[in-house]
């Protein structure tokens, strides 16, 4: 095998290693957006799944989530759910992970260690979570999660000039999440458009960009065909319900941290420097530095200049684009562009050779993403020993000692035998504060992986009540619908993305926790409040009847009723 073959290999595992990491240190299954997304899944799988569950039943129709759950329907059964999954998550990473690689090697001259620094931070670091945006690796597998390859993907062949693959990978993006596939894809189409490497500038050119932004628009409509059949609502009960109410973060810039908006602006900076390494350091071609540029620039401003304007007159189609939504994207070109300068430059001055560069960035991506994951601290000291051992068995072998490369392998193996303890086998003497690190450290890869007071409540619920039970809840444990298999009169989490439903949740809320003024999470936190201040017999005996039977209720909130089960600090009452 040549040097440059090798290079190649390494270049493979090493996206393929970053998004096994990756994967592995993040994935949860079952909560967050899971309890959500979930429910529609295991409805579109089996149409008896909880019949009696009001957003359940109200997400089964057309929306803009309606054909990722016919995806996972026809490719999954409530059995294999977790598995497809994990499965899914983890191609995904490795796919962003060897997409960052390809887009930095391609920018940088062809330089494979631009590309791993490019993946070293894609997929480790999050400089700025202005508008809250998500995070460039997939922790969970959602629409919005599974939609990032594909726009990536696009992303790539738009900055190259490659415009119909810009076009499929941006029309398929639009197929599983409408709105972020029609922006990120749209976007791509654009800047392919610029410039075509295949056509030079002219009449063909146009033409040629013409059909391609013809056949996006087509594949488009298609993907958002779903979410246009939905009769919707008025615009103005749209905005109040879901942008200003529900998803203010999203949204609104007068809401974010100072402290994002200045990490913004120094990241925008470090990018802004990056870029101009590029076109210094690795000389592109005129319209592939202008595209590069609009896609750092040109969407940053884009992206605070849409956010303004909605606070200044709301619209229906700005709080649908959710113009901060933008930045995710800035976040990925600018890492790239700053990984792949910080690789290009450690390749013309570090004395390895090609191949020792590129696995020494390898090891410190472990030590970055232990670091990163905010685990406990013994999860990030095996990954920097783990990678310190890496680095020092490089050292031994360019150098020729032979005491560093064999205490690099102690250290190696030593790493591998407690990650694969922690990960796959407790030994039952171990000390309590250290299994409980280490179970934190495990990812979790189905619902039967949660432990705690909610799961174990919500495993007696589903095995002690009735099938068709429903339950009133805390608005902040939407958890137990998809847990318990039970029904829920409402929760805040779960929030239906169909016109009419969004007016039924609110009006639920209203009646089972009262009104607020407040938005967002503080909301919630609110409802939940103002929840556990009064017994749940009083509020069904009132407008919150809604057919339940049962209710969750924690601690010491008052009730009069008999409770049926306690675990921990929640309890189950059966409701008159």
């Amino acid at each position: 095998m040549g040097d440059r073959a090798r290079t190649e290999f390494d270049a493979c595992l090493l996206a393929l290693a970053t998004g096994i990491v990756t994967t592995v240190v993040f994935y949860r299954f079952g909560i967050d957006n899971h309890v959500a997304e979930l429910p529609m899944v295991l409805r579109a799988m089996d149409p008896n799944f909880l019949p009696q569950d009001f957003y359940t039943n109200a997400s089964a129709g057309p929306g803009p989530r309606f054909r990722f759950t016919q995806l996972m329907a026809a490719i999954a059964s409530p059995e294999t759910l977790p598995r497809v999954y994990f499965a899914l998550t983890l191609l995904a990473n490795v796919a962003i992970a060897g997409i960052s690689f390809t887009a930095a090697r391609n920018a940088f001259a062809g330089s494979s260690l631009a590309g791993a620094g490019a993946v070293v931070l894609v997929m480790s670091l999050s400089p700025f979570r202005l508008g809250y945006a998500p995070e460039l690796y997939v922790s969970q597998m959602l629409s919005s999660r599974l939609v990032l390859p594909f726009v990536l993907f696009a992303l790539t062949a738009g900055l190259e000039g490659r415009l119909w693959r810009a076009v499929v990978a941006g029309g398929l993006a639009t197929w599983i999440h409408p709105s972020f596939g029609l922006e990120g894809g749209g976007l791509a189409v654009a800047l392919a458009a610029l410039g075509s490497r295949r056509s030079p500038a002219g009449e063909g050119h146009w033409a040629r960009s013409l059909a391609g932004v013809g056949a996006f628009g087509v594949l488009a409509l298609w993907g958002l065909w779903p979410s246009l059949s939905d009769p919707g609502i008025d615009p103005a009960q749209f905005i109040a319900i879901e942008t200003m109410f529900r998803h203010p973060q999203h949204s609104l810039l007068s809401l974010q941290p100072p402290s994002e908006g200045i990490r913004a602006v120094v990241f925008l900076a470090a990018s802004s420097l990056a870029l101009l390494a590029w076109i210094r350091l690795a000389p592109p071609p005129a319209p592939r530095a202008v595209r590069g540029g609009i896609l750092l620039w040109g969407l940053s401003l884009a992206c605070v200049l849409g956010a303004l304007a909605f606070e200044l007159a709301p619209e229906p189609w700005l709080a649908l684009a959710r113009p901060l939504r933008g930045l995710a994207l800035v976040r990925w070109w600018g890492l790239v562009l700053i990984g792949g300068a910080l690789g290009l430059a450690l390749q013309r001055h570090a004395s390895f050779d090609r191949r020792q560069r590129l696995l020494s960035l390898a090891a410190l991506t472990a030590a970055v993403l232990g670091i990163a994951a905010s685990r406990p601290s013994a999860g990030a000291w095996l990954c920097l020993g783990t990678s310190g051992s890496i680095l020092l068995l490089l050292h031994g072998t360019a150098h020729r000692r032979p005491l560093a490369r064999i205490g690099a392998r102690v250290g190696v193996c030593t790493s591998a035998a407690i990650l694969l303890i922690q990960l796959v086998w407790l030994p039952p003497g171990m000390p309590e504060s250290w299994r409980n690190r280490t179970e934190r450290l495990r990812p979790a890869l189905s619902l039967d992986d949660h432990s705690g007071d909610d799961a174990e409540i919500a495993r007696w619920a589903r095995r002690h009540t009735p099938v068709d039970a429903v339950f009133l809840t805390p608005p902040d444990a939407g958890w137990f619908r998809l847990w318990a298999e039970r029904a829920v009169v409402v929760d805040f989490k779960a929030f239906p993305f169909q016109g009419q439903a969004m007016l039924e949740w609110r009006r639920r809320l209203d009646d089972c926790f009262g009104p607020t003024r407040e938005s967002g999470w503080r909301a919630a936190q609110e409802l939940a409040r103002a929840y556990a201040e009064t017994p749940p017999e009083s509020r069904v005996a009132g407008n919150c009847r809604h057919s339940a039977s049962h209710a969750l209720i924690r601690g010491d909130h008052p009730t009069s009723q008999p409770v049926l089960a306690t675990r921990g600090r929640y309890r189950i009452i059966a409701l008159p």
